[in-house]
């Protein structure tokens, strides 16, 4: 991707059915840099009159949406490949619905306050947004999409709402209304899956949805099939939260149905209404910032270590690292056994046995050394990025008879390359992969492999086998 020479590519952050984010940086002059948030359109969207004109409409407005919760938006164009584009902030930290996996993974719910201080932070940016005026005209805008996917939180707290304008846009392009509420199905206001005209109590509505989701870990309304789900929606009857998981207070529950509630009527008429409501709950922090920054970072700083980092930055690369980071005392042991191995074999050579010939030691199979798991080192984690194998041990020999023979590396991992049409987000072994494709270095053994859909409702479980030096591919058609 080129835009216009402006922009220089750093990573791919995510894709999704209507395009790629990636993070950039943005180059000016006198050495003017600043890091964004690239988010670009798919080519089959950029080239739909109707999407690329509602499009720039709506990035002109979102432009002008200038709040503390409000994700940023600097600039929008047409990359070399004439794909729509929008440069946006880049929040330090991650959405809402990777944390929330996280978190389970992690067995770290989120707190009932903090998830109240979270959506409180949401409904203070659609207040704005409901609010704003033009030239002395309200401009009525509604988000239509907000959900976890959509909100982003920092490491210092901050919560902000992102993708304003570009849920309509893509309804604007679709050819059918499936297609318009396939992927926000459980989050859509039971007006907007009606085709009615919608104003801020949809978003109202879909805030609801989510702070039912952070306070019990599930969706008031999620079928076996998208009918289902619909089905549900539209007749309501939620269970309270209250009765879903216990330790919710009583006035917390009351009024997440309140803002789900299926007739508008009944939901606050305003953002800045339900806001109200929600800090007048008697379990609202006072210092909501402070811990949902530690909650975030808690569970940031665990998935993200130096380990995985590494890990990461080799996800495109096929030749096996030679310098493999192991704790000290392990790398004594493995020092240790070496050294007695080679001894063993040398002493079996040259003394023969009471009565015969001398005998050579039996050949030893050459595999992939099997180690027990040992806890990385936290204590200088510094220090573990640069261990590596001593050049005492990494030069020792294979022993695969009585002598010696030649230095041969042995492979003890495999590449795992999954692959999926439109795409997929990955997990193995219960570590979060980010979406197709991917290609890493795995174990040799046996893995996990997950793979999931959340625009198309589709989702896939495989346990894979990894040989040492051999590739193992996944395949997913979900068109």
């Amino acid at each position: 991707m080129a835009a216009g020479g402006r922009y220089k590519i750093e990573a791919r952050l995510g894709v999704g059915g209507m395009g790629e984010v990636f993070r950039a940086r943005l180059v000016g002059a006198e050495g003017f840099s600043r890091l964004v948030a690239l988010k670009r359109m798919a080519p089959a969207l950029s080239e739909d009159e109707r999407f690329a004109s509602m499009f720039i409409s709506e990035a002109r407005i979102a432009a002008m949406l200038a709040h503390p919760n409000i994700v940023a938006v600097f600039d929008f164009d047409r990359d070399d490949d004439g794909c729509l584009f929008l440069a946006m902030e880049l929040v330090d930290g991650a959405d809402l619905r990777r944390l929330l996996d996280l978190a389970e993974r992690a067995a770290a719910p989120i707190p009932p306050a903090l998830a109240a201080f979270s959506c409180a932070e949401v409904l203070r940016a659609l207040a704005h947004a409901h609010d704003l005026t033009h030239e002395g005209k309200p401009l009525l805008i509604v988000h239509r999409d907000v959900s976890p996917h959509n909100v982003f939180l920092s490491r210092s707290g901050a919560v902000k709402l992102g993708d304003f304008g570009i849920a309509k846009a893509s309804a604007a392009a679709m050819v059918s209304p499936s297609q318009a509420i396939k992927g926000k199905l459980c989050y859509m206001a039971p007006e907007q899956a009606r085709g009615l005209a919608l104003d801020g109590r949809a978003d109202i509505y879909a805030v609801g949805i989510m702070l039912y989701e952070l306070l019990t870990g599930t969706r008031p309304y999620e079928g076996q099939s998208a009918a289902e789900t619909l089905a549900q929606v539209l007749r309501g009857g939620a269970v309270p939260p209250c009765g879903r998981a216990p330790g919710i207070p009583g006035d917390l529950s009351t009024l997440t149905m309140r803002l789900l509630a299926t007739d508008r009527d009944d939901r606050p008429a305003t953002a800045g209404e339900a806001l109200a409501a929600l800090r007048a709950c008697a379990c609202f922090p006072i210092d909501g910032e402070v811990k949902l920054a530690r909650w975030v970072r808690g569970l940031l700083d665990e998935r993200e270590s130096p380990a995985r980092e590494a890990t990461e930055t080799m996800a495109d690369v096929a030749p096996m690292p030679s310098r493999i980071r192991l704790p000290r005392r392990f790398l004594a042991m493995l020092a240790s056994l070496a050294v007695l191995s080679v001894a063993a074999a040398v002493v079996a050579w040259r003394l023969p046995a009471r009565g015969s010939q001398p005998q050579l030691a039996p050949p030893v199979q050459k595999s992939a050394p099997r180690f027990p798991a040992v806890e990385e080192p936290t204590a200088d984690p510094d220090r573990a990025l640069t261990t590596s194998v001593p050049e005492t041990v990494a030069s020792l020999p294979v022993v695969t008879s009585s002598r010696v023979a030649k230095n041969e590396s042995v492979p003890v991992a495999g590449i795992l390359l999954v692959q999926a049409t439109p795409w997929a987000h990955v997990e193995v072994d219960g570590e979060d992969w980010g979406p197709t494709p991917v290609r890493r270095p795995l174990p040799a053994g046996k893995h996990v492999v997950r793979m999931r859909n959340d625009e198309l409702l589709r989702k896939d479980s495989r346990t894979v086998h990894i040989k040492p030096g051999r590739e193992k591919r996944i395949d997913l058609d979900w068109k």
